[in-house]
This record gives structure tokens, sequence and C-alpha cells, in this order.
């Protein structure tokens, strides 16, 4: 089975995004694709003549809480943009939602046994080497999946309980689960969860070598001497990068901005090339002449924690959650907030489960909220204390005083506390301490979006292992068609209002001109450095061996 053969059976995502509330915004604003990145004022040149760019130079809204890629807590968006540039996945996941070849080749599912989708086996690109010198090889790969497992991060469960990954050759690994994963090659994929990223066996022995520097088979290496941990990285080069024709830059600096006005001023200014948006700057960067990308990244919902003692024992009654989510006006504050980019959000969505969990949802309806928690015997209301992202801009803090301003008038008193930035929020989430909590889901697919909330192994222990629930999704991961019992699993989730949907989130790019290959869509919703490159002032590629001289390791 050929690549696009596999893409299109198993691993295609974003296919049911397509309803009437689901568009894909792209804005492209003055995309001047025969102009080069650095004009006279950002150059401080008076001739008029553009410079061709060698340093890749990138503006994010935070960084990641680590650049081990097993303690990420969170996959995609920055955290991607960040961890590509070192990391090489096993595989590629392109624009169209293929999947494509990196450190592995070959690959596919063993399903000779009685369950399908339990066995998978892959081979690797021979003759690849870590930053650090090491070969690339089985062992080093299934040493790096068992550690990735063992570290207990949050997608440990893509994999299911006890996997076992085993060096069949010196190139081929076979992994073997105990529980169905019909969507692996997209997990291990660049786009996917974090364990594709391979990991030299030098950093997995000894895993603080990855506090300061990486040890990854990708197009780049941390330079530390020029990097501050939660403020700014510098990669230079990988000298062992096994296809070096294919690095563009000769050096990319990513520099962390939460504030997204801060952010634009900075591009505007010349100081960076691409840049993370915000829907509070988009009209700006649109005047400003920024080509602008936007494709649905995700939904911001509240998880209501109901393993752990948070000080609102009213949340163990359904009658009390799904007042809250009928208490909430959505679309009122999708457009007061996000305007053109607002989109409610009812019911919890995947990349492959019907847009409003089988058109299950609930619409706002106060009185019905007031309604229900006095039958729960919750009258006069009660209060709990969330926790917010406030590195989002208006997803952040805006969105949570949005949410407690129609709470309030049913009763419910929200506490909120945002946090700056990833590290701190999520060390405040895992403390189990807080009632609620502001959680962005990116658009998976069901087999990797079940393991991280709905199970009861969930490594984020909020309210996973409602047994009908556990029934109907390993009746879906191991039927050849899921999507039966993956649709009343999703209406048995939304009934039980266990999370608090809000609107849609938008993963929004501004490039300024010179920089070509920023694309996303609603496969592709995070466009990663690695397939960017410098224009020439025709629009077209610079040559890469003409751009990057790589030099070896000192």
């Amino acid at each position: 089975m050929n690549a696009k053969q596999l893409s299109a059976d198993t691993t295609s995502v974003g296919e049911r995004l397509s309803r009437g509330s689901r568009r894909l915004s792209v804005a492209c604003t003055a995309i001047l694709l025969a102009a080069l990145l650095v004009a006279i004022s950002a150059c401080g040149s008076s001739s008029g003549a553009y410079e061709k760019i060698t340093t890749l130079k990138i503006a994010l809204n935070s960084a990641p809480n680590s650049l081990n890629p097993a303690l990420a807590t969170g996959s995609r968006q920055f955290i991607a943009i960040q961890l590509s540039l070192s990391y090489a996945a096993l595989f590629h996941q392109t624009p169209t939602g293929d999947i494509e070849p990196q450190l592995a080749t070959t690959w596919h599912y063993d399903n000779s046994g009685t369950t399908p989708n339990q066995e998978f086996e892959f081979t690797l690109r021979p003759d690849v080497k870590f930053s650090d010198g090491t070969p690339l090889t089985a062992e080093s790969v299934v040493g790096w999946l068992k550690y990735f497992v063992e570290s207990k991060g949050p997608f440990v469960g893509n994999f299911g309980a006890n996997p076992t990954f085993t060096a069949t050759s010196p190139l081929s690994v076979k992994i073997e689960m105990t529980s169905p994963n019909p969507d692996l090659p997209v997990a291990l994929s660049d786009e996917g969860d974090n364990a594709g990223f391979v990991v030299s066996p030098k950093a997995v022995a000894d895993p603080s070598l990855l506090n300061t520097a990486s040890y990854g088979a990708g197009q780049y290496q941390i330079d530390s001497s020029q990097s501050l941990s939660g403020d700014h990285y510098t990669y230079k080069p990988n000298p062992n990068y096994y296809d070096k024709p294919a690095i563009r830059f000769e050096q990319v600096d990513i520099k962390v901005i939460p504030n997204a006005s801060t952010r634009l001023q900075a591009q505007q200014s010349g100081q960076y090339q691409v840049a993370l948006g915000d829907t509070s700057t988009a009209t700006a960067a649109k005047s400003a002449g920024l080509q602008v990308q936007s494709a649905p990244q995700g939904m911001f919902f509240l998880s209501l924690d109901l393993k752990h003692d948070v000080g609102a024992p009213a949340l163990q009654k359904v009658e009390v959650r799904q007042a809250i989510n009928y208490a909430i006006d959505r679309e009122s504050i999708a457009k007061a907030l996000f305007g053109e980019f607002g989109v409610p959000e009812w019911g919890f969505v995947t990349a492959n489960a019907k847009g409003d969990s089988a058109d299950f949802h609930y619409d706002y309806d106060p009185a019905k909220a007031k309604q229900l928690l006095a039958q729960a015997g919750f009258a006069d209301g009660f209060s709990m204390n969330v926790i917010c992202s406030g590195y989002f801009g208006n997803y952040g803090e805006p969105l949570m005083n949005a949410v407690a301003q129609d709470l309030k008038v049913v009763g419910i008193d929200l506490n909120i506390q945002c946090l700056p930035d990833q590290a701190s929020f999520s060390t405040d989430a895992l403390d189990y301490k807080s009632a609620a909590i502001q959680t962005l889901d990116q658009f998976n697919t069901t087999s990797a979006t079940y393991p991280l909330y709905l199970s009861a192994d969930s490594p984020i222990a909020f309210y996973g292992g409602d047994k009908e629930i556990d029934r109907l999704y390993s009746l879906g991961a191991s039927s050849a068609d899921p999507t039966k019992y993956w649709d009343q699993m999703w209406q048995r989730f939304t009934s039980q209002a266990y999370t608090v949907p809000l609107v849609e989130f938008p993963n929004i790019y501004y490039v300024s001109n010179g920089i070509g290959g920023v694309e996303v869509n609603q496969r592709y919703n995070t466009s990663l450095p690695i397939s960017w490159y410098p224009t020439d002032i025709d629009g077209a590629s610079k040559d890469a061996g003409d751009l990057v001289q790589v030099a070896p390791n000192p």
C-alpha cells in the first residue's frame, strides 16, 4: 500500500469540518509574490534594494513548557513550530492531509490477527544521524518510544495500555498495541502528538540534556549560547541532516512576545518575517500589507474536574453541568470578541466525527439553566475556580470574562485566574485545584482525542472513565468504519456535559513579503518552518544550495 492509499484509508483528517459554520478563513492581503521580505525601512537602506533572507525570524505568543517532545503538554501550533526545527518526525503530513515519508520510508498495519489496527510496522530511512552524530536505528527508535510512554506525558494514550515496541531488523520497528488505533501514522507525524519527533539515545539516557539543547535528526539544532528558555531561541543548521538541500536558512531565530499588538508592531518594523497572529490584530495586519493565513486549529472549552476535591461538589450533578452549557450565549460571545473569526461551538469537535457531536448541542437557554440548577438542589447557585490561558489574546481572559457574565445571570460565580504562559498554565492545571480548566483542544482524530480526555487512564484526569463511552470507542476502533459507534460515543459525551464547548480557535499566521510556503487549511492547520523558504523578486524559491553552507560540528 502506498502513502496516498494509506492516507486516504486511515489518516486523512478534517473531512467532516466543512459544515456551514466551519469555514476556512484565508485572507490574503497584498500578496506580493514578486517581492523580497526586507523593504527599505526594515533593512535600513535607502537604495531601494532588497536583501536576500538567510535568517528566518519568527515571533510566537508562548514557548512550550518543555522542548523535550515527551514532556511537552501540547502539540502543533507554537509547540510544533519549535520542535519540528530540531526533530524530524517519523512521518510528514502534507497540506492535503496525506502522510509521506520522513524518518520512516514505508509502513503498514498488520491486520492478520483477530483485531484490526493493533499492530503497526515501519522501516526507517538508512544512513540518518542525529545532530550529535549518533546513527538512527530501529533500536534507537524503540528506546525513544519506550521513554515517551514511560514519561507519562499527555499523549501516551495514542498507544493504549502496555504497548510493546520491537526492533525486528536494524531499520524496522513493530508496534503492538492492546487497543486499536487506526490513525497511528498521523499521531507519529510532524502534525501529530510529538511521539514521532525521535530523540537521540544519548538524551533518552539523560533527558536533562534536553533542558538546554536539542538531540534530534531535524534540519536544525538549538544554539544554546544564543538562547534563553521561555524568551528567545536560535537554531543553526544540523550538519548531520540527511537532506541538506532542504535546509533553506542559515539561521532561525524565535522570539516569544505574548502581547498580540506588540508582536504585530515588531513585525511591521521588520524585526520578524512570520508571526502567529490573533483575531484582535488581524484587520490591522491586513491593512499593513501582511499576508494573513488562517484555518480552524481547535476549540476552546472548559474541562470540568469531576475527579478531585476542587471545592465544587455541584459539578457531580449532570443537571448542573448541563445548566452551565445552557447558560452561555456562544453566538453573541463569538461575534463580540472575534468578529469574522468568531465561530461558536456547542459540541465536542474532532477531525473525524460529526461537527456538533452527532448534532446534539446546548442552545442558549438561561431559563432552562436555572430550572436545572433548582432541580439539582442549587437554586441559589454556587461558585467555582477556573484557570485560563492568558497568552491567547482575546481567547484568554476576555473570553473567560464573557463566560463569567453569562453564568452570573443564572447564579454561578467564576473566580478566574489567568496564567501568562504555557509552562505556568500546565503546572497549575495538573495540580488539580481548579474546578474548571480552560482547555484548547486541537481538531485531532477521535483515536487521539479519546485517550487524551475520555479514557479512564487519561493523563489529563478531569472526567474520563464513562463505561458506555469506553464501550462505544472500542467498538469503533476495531471496526472497518468506526463512524456509527463514534458518533454515538460523542453524543453520549455531550449529553453528560463533561465539558463546556465555547468557540472555535483559528491558527493565524502573519507573513511578510519574501517568505513562501506558509500554508494552512482545514486538513493542515499548523504550518511548520521546515516547509518555508525565501523567495526572490519573482516570487520563486531561492535555491537552497546557494543559501546555506552547513558547517560541521566543532
